[in-house]
């Protein structure tokens, strides 16, 4: 999303994906303290809250830090300046929730056997398949999305020839906002994704 806009490497994304994983961390406790006993519904208000939280946060990042330099800088700045912004994201993970790594308690992770060779026994977990399928429909998603929606028209234009989009009336900063939101949004959730799986993120995971 913004690579393909801007030609430009941002190294920051594994900061989102923590800062999301632990804003779901936030949900599920919000849930606990609701007495929601089944799972289901912490789970997914722990994904509104990633999504929320990482969205925000790429929202500003991109209006008041990178959006800036890739609008006028060099590759270089772009990129000494996305480490900038990982560095200060994941000191701002360590002041906000302290330095210990947050743990979620395990949901959906019975083992489930799917083949069978002798004592080799594979198995998967419904939190493993329902993660798979998660990462494919957000990926069909976002692929749909840019290829139907007028904002997706818009990203290509400017993709393909940024002068003659402007020309047409395309906005560019609108567009990279909103790249920025979709961009850090599901790198929130794929943080979360992993904290469901592994059981844990702190304030250096995305590193």
């Amino acid at each position: 999303l913004i690579y393909g806009l801007v030609g430009r490497i941002v190294l920051a994304f594994g900061e989102f994906a923590a800062l999301g994983s632990l804003a779901g961390v936030v949900g599920v406790a919000v849930t606990l303290s609701l007495t929601l006993t089944t799972p289901l519904p912490g789970v997914f208000i722990a994904f509104l809250f990633a999504l929320f939280a990482s969205g925000l946060y790429g929202f500003a990042a991109g209006r008041l830090a990178i959006g800036r330099l890739m609008r006028g800088g060099s590759g270089q700045q772009v990129l000494i300046g996305s480490v900038g912004l990982s560095l200060a994201l994941s000191e701002y993970l360590r002041l906000a929730v302290g330095p210990e790594t947050r743990w979620l308690p395990p949901v959906f992770n019975e083992p489930w056997p799917l083949m069978r060779a002798g004592y080799f026994v594979v198995t998967a977990t419904p939190i493993s398949l329902a993660a798979a399928a998660g990462g494919f429909a957000a990926a069909a998603g976002l692929i749909v999305y840019l290829a139907r929606s007028a904002y997706g028209r818009a990203w290509r234009a400017l993709s393909d020839d940024p002068m003659a989009a402007a020309l047409c009336g395309v906005d560019g900063s609108a567009v990279l906002d909103r790249a920025f939101v979709l961009a850090c949004g599901l790198s929130g959730a794929g943080g979360l994704i992993v904290t469901l799986l592994y059981g844990g993120m702190g304030f250096a995971g995305g590193f």
